[in-house]
């Protein structure tokens, strides 16, 4: 706890007072924060200081030392660097000696409040320009708001970081971790100085300056995927739309619901003793999973999904509820899963992939590391083992290609935005420079570079607006969520969709009349 006359408090969770830190801060603390093992504290101060506290309350060192208040603190995933606010600029200092720390103006006035999540390396931050802006972990801006009324007094990333809150007088507000907003709600408590959500990210709580504290539910989520639309309201009722077979199902659950994903043909429903699968075709017949600690993340791939419970154990299974492996490992995050292959994303080095069996949930042989840090990667989903390939962005904003099992990294593309596999064939693509670029068959590339070029298909895409996001590429639409929230349908060519299809049934014949009555060089050269 965080005392105006400078000194810091260690409570234990029974509200009991461990420890006491007189004059930790000439002046008020203004700010507190854990790392995520909990093993270390750090605090700002009026005087313009940052100090790191080990659990006991011993000095372990002073980071900073400047001449103006320091009003927030955050620790970065890995604990190896705290972001911290000082005026109009963020800063970001390495926790060990030696290391030059990054600073950036961030907003036109003060910066009251910062966060940094863990799950997705984004920062976030208020200030007294009354602005929400959203951050990469170089100080590249992603997003800003418009002015509202009051100064942004608090923001909090949600802990899978698909969320954050901000607060400010008398509003509270959702965001999506692009920036965008989902809803804006009123409320009597004031400036909200301070807001944490729970360990399920459903529920916010924020502290109001008036001595109220203001409860926020995430309620009424809406997902699609291809044909299907499923909504939760806030009374754990499911509706399933398939606008293609008229069909409409509802799905009522006694228990509070975490966690909605829908891919790959399938639902899955996560409350906190149960995680429940459906078949889109089987609506009434799901498979149940019993489980020790709430799901807090799920990642979908063609036959098997990934669990991530509170504890970031992880468990994987297939759609049938059957347990497959509990791979064993620490400081990584999941990305994606195939049907042999997970890869995952070392957090303490964020230029390494490493990857997992899926059977046996033990590490291969083979990892895959770049020259700059990686920002996001995916697995195709075909079922040919020998063509598993996998395809990630880095910090540069360059897209590579690599075969899993025999590693050989290929630039493909630049000024990459976001990229998506098709979710039934081997086609990429991805949102590059204002343009839309599929690759029909990208193992064309290990054969012959000219060959890559000319089976793909290049399209005009700068009505998406800036840093638009592939959300799903199914059959041959391209859902794109744009920057301000809305979702745009783009559309491939569709005769390679076909000729998969045909390919997938072995009717090399109907393969071949597809190409010559299309006679199109792109599906000739796939």
């Amino acid at each position: 706890m965080a005392c105006s006359d400078g000194s810091i408090l260690f409570a234990s969770h029974n509200k009991k007072i461990e420890g006491r830190v007189e004059k930790a801060h000439k002046g008020a603390v203004i700010s507190v924060k854990w790392n995520y093992e909990g093993a270390a504290l750090a605090s700002t101060g009026e005087d313009g200081h940052v100090k790191i506290w080990a659990r006991n309350g011993d000095l372990r060192s002073q980071l900073v030392n400047s001449s103006k208040p320091i009003y927030c603190v955050a620790w970065s995933p890995d604990n190896n660097n705290i972001l911290y606010a000082s005026e109009s600029k963020l800063t970001v200092v390495p926790t060990q000696p030696g290391k030059k720390p990054t600073s950036w103006k961030s907003h036109d006035g003060i910066v009251l409040c910062c966060d940094w999540s863990q799950s997705t390396n984004l920062i976030v931050s208020g200030g007294e320009d009354r602005k929400y802006r959203v951050w990469d972990s170089y100080g590249r801006q992603l997003f800003t708001s418009g002015a509202y009324d009051y100064v942004i007094t608090s923001v909090k990333w949600s802990p899978n970081g698909e969320f954050f809150a901000v607060g400010s007088f008398e509003m509270i507000r959702l965001c999506d971790k692009s920036g965008w907003s989902y809803s804006f709600n009123k409320h009597e408590g004031g400036s909200l100085m301070k807001l944490s959500w729970d360990r399920y990210g459903n529920v916010v709580a924020g502290a109001g300056g008036n001595g109220y504290v203001v409860f926020g539910n995430i309620v009424d989520r809406h997902l699609t995927w291809g044909n299907i639309e499923v909504d939760l309201d806030e009374n754990n009722k499911i509706t399933v739309n398939d606008y293609v077979n008229e069909v409409s199902e509802e799905l009522d659950f006694s228990e509070k619901v975490i966690n909605l994903n829908l891919r790959h043909n399938h639902l899955i429903v996560s409350t906190a003793p149960q995680v429940y699968i459906y078949n889109l075709g089987h609506l009434s017949s799901p498979y149940i999973i019993d489980v020790k600690e709430p799901i807090n993340s799920v990642v979908q791939g063609a036959k098997y999904v990934v669990l991530i419970d509170a504890s970031q154990n992880i468990h994987v299974y297939d759609y049938e509820g059957k347990h497959i492996s509990s791979p064993k490992f620490q400081g990584m995050k999941v990305e994606s899963i195939s049907s042999d292959v997970i890869a995952l994303l070392d957090k303490n080095n964020p230029k390494l992939i490493r990857l997992f069996d899926v059977m046996s949930g033990k590490p291969l042989n083979s990892n895959i590391e770049n020259s700059n840090e990686i920002i996001s990667l995916q697995l195709n989903q075909t079922e040919m083992v020998n063509e598993r390939k996998l395809c990630f962005v880095d910090s540069n904003r360059d897209m590579f290609l690599t075969m899993v099992h025999k590693p050989d990294v290929i630039k493909i593309a630049t000024m990459v935005d976001s990229f998506q596999w098709n979710d039934n064939n081997d086609m990429l693509s991805c949102l590059s420079d204002g343009k839309l670029i599929t690759w029909f068959y990208p193992n064309a590339i290990y054969v012959d570079k000219d060959l890559m070029d000319q089976a793909r298909s290049v399209k005009a895409a700068s009505d998406v607006g800036k840093l638009p996001q592939i959300v799903n590429f199914t059959g041959s639409m391209v859902s794109v969520r744009q920057l301000d929230g809305t979702l745009a349908c783009l559309s491939v060519p569709p005769f390679a969709k076909i000729m998969y299809e045909h390919i997938d049934s072995a009717d090399f014949d109907k393969s071949i009349k597809l190409c010559r009555f299309v006679n199109d060089k792109p599906l000739w050269a796939c």
